[in-house]
């Protein structure tokens, strides 16, 4: 590693060089996720972000030419999650600057689970594409080890949608309503509760990554009310970016959740089915999610048999940080 390179942490003045080094890494990488400006903004306005401590970004000059960030999203029950991201520009791979964004991280990581939570179990999270062999090479030899599988999926609208099931007569769908997204965000914490990965959302980080991103669509997202209370729900997004990248406008369900109670009895297909209608109906020509490939609730299987299609995939590494 050239030892002419400039280390030092992320600012907000870096946004347009992030943007940049995003964009040549994606037309390496091929993982169809795509940022502009505003959602770097977006990412890097999380207050739990102290980019001073939890970031390094690497110059050659005046060129970013690799960052990374460590982050923590929501509450802690029994395991504290803290979750790397970054890249390392194409031209300069395999000359060690991606090891030593990761060391760094890792430290920071360790650090950041001592000071916050050291009296839970942490776990430090990667997730490579299993596309991108370099990336995954690197957790590899940082001593990280698989633990998950995820699926993105895909489906074009142009195909004949399926038929949507009705709902129960108990069971209404409505119109996601801002009224009532305080109790939304207790009954998505409440729905994931026991699933893998899932951490409880406060009002900040609800606010921040879920329906108060820029990129949900409310018009699209829909809730499902028993006497008068919500049970069930799918939210839905719009990344613009990905739009202008790819030119396709892509419809994104982040979240599907029932309450435990309700389960098993079709909400969650009904949802996605009226989801894809919507979908079609405002003009976007394919449906996309992502999936845990394990899931209790066979999530794989079920949006397979509504037509998606696995397009690519990726693995959780993880080390585990004990109690102290």
């Amino acid at each position: 590693m050239s030892n002419h390179l400039l280390w030092r942490a992320l600012s907000r003045a870096d946004i347009p060089a992030v943007a940049r080094l995003l964009d040549e890494s994606e037309r390496v990488d091929e993982t169809s996720e795509h940022y502009d400006a505003a959602d770097l903004a977006e990412e890097l306005d999380d207050e739990t972000l102290d980019l001073a401590t939890d970031s390094v970004a690497v110059f050659d000059g005046q060129e970013l030419i690799g960052m990374g960030v460590v982050r923590v999203r929501g509450l802690v029950r029994d395991v504290h999650v803290v979750e790397l991201w970054g890249t390392v520009h194409p031209g300069y791979r395999g000359e060690g600057v991606g090891r030593g964004i990761l060391a760094r991280q890792l430290h920071r990581a360790a650090a950041l689970h001592a000071e916050r939570h050291p009296d839970v179990a942490g776990r430090i999270v990667v997730r490579p594409y299993d596309h991108c062999p370099d990336h995954v090479r690197l957790v590899r030899a940082a001593g990280l080890t698989p633990l998950r599988h995820w699926f993105d999926m895909e489906r074009d609208l142009s195909d004949p949608l399926p038929d949507v099931p009705p709902l129960a007569h108990d069971l209404e769908a409505v119109p996601y309503s801002a009224a009532r997204d305080g109790e939304l965000r207790l009954v998505y914490n409440n729905a994931f509760a026991a699933s893998f990965g899932a951490v409880e959302q406060d009002r900040e980080g609800w606010a921040q990554w879920f329906t108060g991103s820029r990129a949900f669509r409310p018009d699209l997202s829909r809730l499902v009310l028993h006497d008068g209370r919500v049970v069930a729900f799918l939210l839905s997004y719009f990344y613009e970016a990905d739009a202008v990248a790819d030119g396709h406008q892509e419809g994104w369900i982040g979240q599907v959740g029932t309450l435990p109670d309700f389960r098993r009895r079709g909400i969650g297909t009904t949802l996605i089915g009226q989801a894809l209608h919507a979908y079609r109906q405002a003009g976007f020509s394919r449906a996309v999610l992502d999936v845990d490939g394990e899931s209790d609730i066979g999530g794989l299987c079920i949006y397979s048999r509504l037509g998606f299609r696995v397009a690519r995939k990726r693995t959780s590494f993880v080390r585990v940080l004990p109690v102290r």
